[in-house]
């Protein structure tokens, strides 16, 4: 292919993609993500029988947060309680894991043996991970 009809083959792609954006909800096949902005209010409705009102969107999205260093938060996470625990994906966290173990000092390994915090006051946090919401 020549370089003026690839960059027309591009340019009408692009053009194609901007007329007829696919939507989560209208195209299952692309997968179920979908932003606060467009729900797929009916989607869960026929599939799981739930119709969500602004009252739940709201505590969603204000629960959802981005997790990471100080530097650059690089992973998705969410509160799952009001005195402000948070659930993330293990990969998120792996390294503020092995350090908050290292500074407890007892030679437990969390990563391997993973760590339960049977009251509020014995929770452990990380000083390098920090979270942010917007």
């Amino acid at each position: 292919m020549n370089r003026s009809a690839y960059v027309f083959a591009a340019a009408l792609a692009a053009a194609f993609a901007l007329a007829f954006p696919a939507r989560a909800q209208d195209h299952l096949e692309l997968g179920k993500m979908w932003t606060f902005e467009s729900p797929p209010l009916e989607y869960w409705k026929q599939v799981h029988d739930f119709q969500a009102n602004p009252e739940w969107l709201d505590k969603v999205r204000l629960s959802a947060l981005r997790l990471g260093n100080k530097q650059r938060p690089f992973c998705s996470a969410a509160f799952v309680s009001p005195s402000g625990l948070v659930m993330t994906n293990h990969h998120c966290v792996r390294d503020a894991v092995e350090k908050a173990a290292t500074a407890a000092g007892k030679g437990e390994d969390w990563i391997k043996d993973g760590y339960v915090a049977p009251k509020q006051e014995e929770r452990s946090s990380s000083p390098t991970c920090v979270s942010s919401s917007s």
